[in-house]
């Protein structure tokens, strides 16, 4: 793949397609007017979802947020140059900066989100924040779907969302949004009891504000 200055980029780090068909499906059914992903890269998923939302309804009602302090860099420019050539730029708008600074920014503009996607760094000081920030820019309702689940350090910040914030976050099953053959089914299952599932997703349920003498519960 070429970015804006015809650097070669490999296209390893571009989503999957049963990522895409999950981000479609959640799409067609949930229809959310304001979604938000953190890590554009190449712009697989940026494109499955501003092109659902332009089948939906026109842009500024309905719009689409990137953040990804690499695009310009590493990426050169990959992600936003999919969607302009697709003819889908004014759904997006591209937020060249740490999510970690980013998701504050949001959350004192007042932004809010029906459908956010978290596919950046995944360490897990970098997972945890996503999800403590994501929280907080989520409308009651909405859905946040994170990547690479079976990773350990996505995995852990997932432990401290079951044991720690499921007053405002509660997993769902995403099978109502996957097309799977009854083998596929079976391997999904065995995955699932082996902790390796790559996408899981939270349904936003309450104030994600705790008590300030909450306990913390192991994770």
């Amino acid at each position: 793949m070429t970015g804006r200055t015809g650097k070669r980029i490999e296209t390893h780090s571009l989503s999957t397609r049963r990522n895409i068909e999950v981000i479609s499906e959640i799409m067609r059914v949930e229809k959310p007017a304001k979604t938000l992903e953190i890590g554009l890269a190449l712009g697989a998923s940026a494109l499955t979802i501003t092109s659902a939302h332009r089948n939906l309804g026109p842009a500024g009602i309905r719009m689409h947020y990137a953040i990804d302090p690499f695009q310009d860099t590493v990426w050169d420019g990959c992600g936003e140059l999919n969607v302009d050539l697709a003819g889908l730029s004014e759904y997006m708008k591209t937020l060249n900066k740490f999510s970690a600074s980013a998701l504050p920014q949001m959350i004192d503009e007042g932004l809010s989100f029906d459908f956010i996607y978290i596919d950046g760094s995944h360490l897990f000081e970098d997972v945890f924040v996503d999800i403590y920030f994501s929280a907080r820019v989520m409308t009651k309702g909405g859905l946040m779907l994170l990547d690479d689940c079976s990773d350990a350090h996505v995995r852990k910040a997932i432990g401290f969302v079951q044991k720690n914030m499921a007053h405002t976050l509660q997993e769902i099953d995403l099978s109502p949004f996957q097309h799977r053959s009854r083998l596929d089914k079976i391997k999904h299952k065995i995955a699932k009891k082996l902790g390796r599932t790559q996408l899981r997703a939270f349904r936003s349920i309450g104030d994600p504000v705790r008590p300030w003498n909450a306990p913390l519960k192991p994770f």
